[in-house]
């Protein structure tokens, strides 16, 4: 069994017959060429003489390199190479799309951008602490923490549907205006779904997720949210931890219709919603990790 791990955290299983390779190797930056020493084998990847910010395959053995292993490492070489490229180049391109997805919402409102980013970092503290809690242990792992960074700047790609009118005004909505902002949900919602019908099977689920969210970031707790008055456990995970992290970036920032609140009365906020609006379970780690996020809001004052 072969394993092998780039900066960028991909990682992929290779299993060989051989037997020669025992244990694993992992990616690290260098700039020198193939080195063979008594147990290992190292060496650049590189793509079309081109090498890939300097990143190499570490090979082991608990045996002594001979030259039958160097000859089949060498071969074994530029496939694990080109799996690897078309790996990068699929991340890449997939943070583009996504990237470009979650800024549809900025090109109608400039103030989105830091918000987008903000409550995607909110989130995932509230993710990464849920790993260590024993309910959540078989949901929320690294890529679970990882996926809800890319999924929650999409939570709101709907309000491309909203006139500006409606979406941009300085003051308090109409019941029919707060009617047709609320279409953002499930018009964001929908265009998700299609995205992730088409991806699953290239088994990337992240648009799963952000589907859930955007769907889900507006339901509360006790059910008396939008637009399916979802209740508890029936709104997804990852929607719930999204509505918190939604909700106090847009208390504690400035928007079209208010002035920001003081951080501490957006606490009190919160904790006023706690098992109405927010799953208080949630609403507990998200307050318990104060520091960490007041150090994303200050990091990203606007």
């Amino acid at each position: 069994m072969l394993e092998y791990q780039s900066q960028s955290k991909f990682k992929q299983l290779v299993t060989t017959e051989s037997g020669i390779i025992e244990h694993l190797s992992e990616t690290t930056f260098m700039k020198n060429d193939q080195q063979v020493e008594q147990h290992s084998i190292r060496f650049p990847i590189s793509v079309e003489e081109n090498e890939l910010g300097h990143v190499y395959f570490l090979f082991s053995s608990s045996e002594t390199i001979t030259d039958s292993h160097r000859n089949f490492i060498g071969l074994l070489k530029q496939k694990l190479t080109v799996a690897f490229y078309k790996s990068i180049l699929i991340t890449d391109l997939l943070s583009t799309v996504t990237n470009s997805l979650a800024n549809l919402a900025e090109v109608k409102d400039p103030e989105t951008g830091q918000h987008l980013k903000k409550m995607s970092l909110y989130s995932q503290v509230i993710a990464s602490e849920l790993r260590h809690i024993d309910k959540y242990k078989a949901v929320v792992n690294d890529e679970y923490v990882t996926n809800i960074g890319y999924a929650a700047p999409m939570h709101d790609i709907g309000k491309v549907a909203i006139k500006d009118e409606i979406l941009l005004k300085p003051g308090k909505l109409t019941e029919d205006e707060f009617a047709i902002m609320k279409i953002h949900s499930q018009a964001g919602g929908h265009v998700l779904d299609a995205i992730d019908r088409d991806l699953t099977r290239f088994d990337i689920t992240y648009f799963k997720m952000a589907s859930d969210i955007a769907w889900g970031h507006h339901e509360k707790y006790d059910g008396t949210g939008y637009p399916k008055g979802l209740k508890k456990e029936d709104i997804p995970l990852s929607a719930r931890i999204c509505a918190i992290a939604d909700v106090f970036d847009a208390l504690s920032t400035k928007r079209p219709y208010k002035e920001p609140f003081e951080l501490e009365k957006c606490y009190e906020i919160l904790k006023d919603g706690s098992g109405k609006h927010f799953d208080s379970e949630l609403l507990e780690v998200f307050l318990d990790k104060r520091n960490e996020i007041e150090k994303i809001f200050n990091h990203n004052r606007e």
